[in-house]
């Protein structure tokens, strides 16, 4: 191989810390002019790598023909090759994707299993110094912020599902070029497999840019391809300065909250680009810059105001917001047919026990207005009773007070926001009325009295505890 391209590749392996002497590495193999060159470098490194190959089955011949030569190349390097088919576009017809995602999705999969399996230490992939000038062009035509521009990363972990392991995916050959990779093949008599649908000019923008938007550009400047390159790895480093700097910020004001975590905005708005802060702080929630251009916009004005993306939902809620997962809401309806232990879900249980107002007085006097305690009077409630979300039109008399009031109203008085009214929880009774508002309030009709005989208690416990 190329000495002096060898020597380039060591450097900027070294540079960015990408792998270590004696670790062991997949090597994606298509069979391609950049995949063939990663193989042999990586070799010529003293790298220890196995290959592994996909069959998509997408292209008939071309496809069996790309599988031959990854056999017959790794034979003669004396490479170990994994080799694994797929029926991609049943897979994409499936799960209602497009073959791109479905292969993409497929390989990675394969590839983290695999990695793990042998305990390789990465996956190294052949995208060169122009793929990542196409990633960045295509970025801005997209639009981007700055960590768009600065194209292909070296080096990410990659976890596409949550029951997926951590893929270590790793981009040595960012420092050449395809043409360098292609000539130093050619030098050395190496032969690699074109796949024929990367010089169709198709309706796909990565192709546009490849194939029309990038030599045009030449003609204006030869070195645009390599002045690009070297604009993103500045503004690589720009970003890396940035996102540390930014880490201070969010550690101030980013704090966990049960079921997601809050922003005190006030924290950072006199910061010069407040909403660039913003961008950074959510910028694992998927929410869109049109999105975050208005929750900033009503910051102050918009309190109540719910915002979803495909992952989170974020709530304005006065001075701060409120960011979890979706899918938080309780979906719990528990049936209690009797007094004893009911357990709602992996973290909680239901109490409920049948105690004497003579006996118990002292329970009563210590415990009768504890929130997270409901001392109702036995003889007024009706079971089955029902542990539920609230819903709309829910109503009840507070205890102490006169006239029925709305639940929502109740809550907003008491400043509680909106994913604290979804989680909400009552007990009904076999009439339909509200006993207990959970961990707030119990219903004044079901209240203990002097005449009342026996009281039941009912507590929502955390599983450690014991109940009451």
């Amino acid at each position: 191989m190329n000495a002096d391209l060898t020597k380039k590749v060591a450097a900027y392996i070294s540079r960015h810390q990408l792998m270590t002497a004696g670790g062991k590495y997949l090597v994606a193999l298509s069979g391609g002019a950049d995949s063939v060159f990663l193989l042999l470098i990586m070799k010529e490194l003293s790298f220890v790598v196995e290959a592994v190959h996909c069959n998509f089955r997408l292209r008939g011949e071309e496809s069996e023909r790309d599988e031959l030569f990854c056999r017959t190349l790794c034979e003669q390097q004396h490479v170990p090759l994994h080799l694994a088919h797929f029926d991609t576009r049943s897979y994409a017809q499936l799960h209602g994707q497009s073959i791109e995602l479905a292969a993409r999705h497929l390989r990675y999969h394969y590839f983290a299993q695999l990695a793990a399996d042998l305990h390789a230490d990465g996956l190294c992939v052949g995208h060169h110094r122009d793929d990542s000038v196409e990633t960045s062009l295509l970025n801005m035509i997209r639009g981007t912020g700055l960590r768009g521009l600065t194209g292909i990363a070296p080096k990410v972990e990659m976890k596409l599902t949550a029951q997926m392991p951590v893929l270590q995916v790793i981009r040595p050959l960012l420092c050449l070029t395809h043409e360098e990779m292609k000539g130093a093949l050619q030098a050395a008599c190496q032969p690699w497999v074109d796949d024929s649908t990367n010089f169709q000019p198709d309706e796909a923008t990565r192709n546009f840019i490849r194939l029309r938007l990038l030599p045009l550009m030449s003609q204006a400047n030869p070195s645009a391809s390599a002045n690009i390159a070297r604009m993103s790895d500045h503004l690589s480093q720009a970003s890396q300065l940035l996102d540390f700097f930014l880490g201070d910020v969010a550690s101030r004001c980013m704090k966990d909250e049960p079921h997601g975590f809050s922003i005190d905005f006030s924290l950072f708005e006199g910061l010069p680009a407040p909403q660039y802060v913003l961008h950074f702080l959510l910028r694992d929630g998927h929410f869109s810059s049109l999105q975050l251009d208005e929750i900033w916009k009503n910051r102050h004005s918009g309190i109540g105001l719910l915002f979803g993306s495909s992952t989170h939902e974020l709530l304005i809620d006065r001075g701060r917001f409120l960011v979890e997962p979706k899918g938080n809401a309780p979906l719990v309806r528990l049936i209690i047919p009797e007094p004893g232990n009911y357990v709602m879900d992996e973290n909680h249980t239901l109490f409920i026990s049948k105690k004497d107002t003579v006996a118990d007085a002292l329970f009563l006097r210590d415990h009768l207005r504890e929130p997270q305690l409901a001392c109702v009077d036995a003889e007024k409630v009706a079971f089955p009773l029902m542990l539920r979300p609230i819903e709309n039109g829910d109503t009840f008399t507070p205890y102490g007070m006169k006239g029925h009031r709305l639940v929502s109203d109740y809550l907003t008085d008491l400043h509680v926001n909106r994913f604290e009214k979804r989680r909400q929880l009552v007990v009904v009774d076999a009439k339909g009325r509200i006993v207990w508002m959970v961990n707030r309030r119990v219903d004044d009709h079901y209240k203990i009295t002097p005449e009342t005989r026996s009281f039941f208690v009912i507590q929502l416990s955390e599983r450690k505890s014991h109940g009451v």
